[in-house]
């Protein structure tokens, strides 16, 4: 059968949405506000055809943040979040020819996250945590023989849009 090999990169994930509801709460309760960088879900992985349109695989994603936590008098602190999501993965392609395919799927991972806040004083504040993670792809292509292109769109630890290259043997 076909085996891939992905690396992409996606917008908006679940880390992305889940670190914004605490944000929000957290600054709604403590009245500060958070200026944050996010790099994306940038991800690698690797799938086989178990059957003809079916794909089974892997994947690893890596995903940080970075927030300046201020309050009304100045700066409180920096916050480093990084995240490092392992996954298990399913495709349907239901149109697969030579140069083309359209497929939906879904995957189930473990988010294993660490947290490092430093406050302007220099303390430091260090914890580490792990959810489930899922994502949903409501359709994706991928165009190219050997060497292709992908792009998806869905829900979940791969954001809701994202894409990359791939090479399938």
């Amino acid at each position: 059968g076909t085996k891939q090999i992905s690396a992409g990169y996606g917008y908006q994930s679940t880390n992305l949405i889940l670190d914004f509801l605490v944000d929000e709460i957290s600054t709604n309760i403590a009245e500060i506000e958070r200026e944050s960088n996010y790099s994306g879900a940038i991800y690698l992985s690797y799938k086989y055809a178990a059957i003809d349109k079916l794909m089974l695989g892997v994947i690893g994603i890596y995903e940080n943040s970075n927030e300046d936590i201020l309050y009304t008098g100045g700066n409180y602190g920096t916050q480093k979040i990084t995240y490092l999501t392992f996954g298990l993965e399913l495709d349907y392609r239901y149109y697969n020819n030579e140069m083309t395919q359209i497929y939906s799927g879904f995957g189930a991972a473990l988010t294993k996250t660490h947290s490092e806040f430093t406050s302007i004083s220099n303390s430091k504040s260090e914890v580490d945590g792990n959810y489930f993670n899922f994502s949903i792809t409501a359709v994706g292509f991928r165009y190219g023989k050997d060497f292709g292109i992908f792009g998806e769109f869905g829900f979940g630890y791969k954001g809701w849009l994202n894409g990359g290259i791939s090479y399938q043997f």
